[in-house]
């Protein structure tokens, strides 16, 4: 988790993003390459499982660009029609964006540069118990915020049924990752009320609004945030 008070929400944002480039790696694009996204003709978004709106990534990437205007928005696809992300995807996605953000730097300090402009959304992600947390993608997003990368991951919510909440054991990753830098997210709709089913838990450092049309969930509310990082220009792996 980040600098964030714990599940504040962060006021709203005056400054520009010009400058910062937001990196969506989700359901949109291809695997291996950020594609910048403009008016989204041409990129492919299969998601779309029984139940659910179509699209994941794209409708993601636009609310940052609602957010940030001035950001650069990228999507990369590490994830399936139905929503699944394999841990072989994300690591290849997130080697190959940090590798294009670093893009000709010829010194250390020029590749620092380039990558405290990346933010990453990840609105991804599982519960397990920490025993059981994928310890290479540990390891490469706190590599990555070290060298001045921030990660914005939704916090999750629980599966329901019948309009009930069923638990599982253990914490959402990526957002429980404990690595000043990473900020978890949750969500609340237009009334501030709290989406049902949150994680709720060390890992949420902030919440936004997540629901978007059709679109709901911290999937939706991690983007909000994304973005303000990237206009307010924060170094959210600064010590508080």
């Amino acid at each position: 988790p980040g600098s964030f008070a714990q599940a504040a929400t962060p006021s709203p944002s005056q400054g520009s993003a010009a400058g910062y480039t937001v990196a969506v790696l989700d359901t949109a694009g291809v695997l291996g390459t950020l594609t910048e996204v403009s008016d989204n003709e041409g990129i492919a978004d299969d998601y779309g499982p029984a139940g659910a709106a179509v699209g994941h990534g794209l409708p993601i990437a636009q609310i940052v660009r609602e957010n940030a205007p001035d950001a650069v928005v990228k999507v990369m696809k590490v994830c399936d029609a139905q929503g699944v992300c394999g841990y072989p995807e994300l690591i290849f996605g997130l080697c190959n964006a940090l590798a294009e953000q670093v893009g000709d730097a010829t010194t250390l300090e020029q590749a620092r540069a380039n990558l405290s402009h990346l933010v990453l959304n990840l609105s991804l992600g599982s519960i397990r118990p920490a025993s059981e947390y994928p310890r290479l993608l540990e390891s490469l997003l706190g590599e990555a915020i070290a060298q001045g990368v921030t990660v914005v991951a939704a916090a999750g919510q629980y599966e329901s049924a019948h309009g009930e909440c069923k638990p599982v054991p253990g914490f959402p990753f990526p957002a429980a990752f404990t690595f000043a830098g990473l900020i978890g997210v949750g969500a609340y709709d237009a009334a501030d009320s709290d989406l049902p089913c949150l994680t709720w838990g060390n890992h949420m450092d902030t919440r936004a609004l997540g629901v978007h049309g059709d679109y709901r969930g911290t999937s939706f509310a991690a983007p909000v945030i994304a973005a303000w990082v990237a206009t307010n220009k924060l170094e959210a792996h600064s010590p508080a």
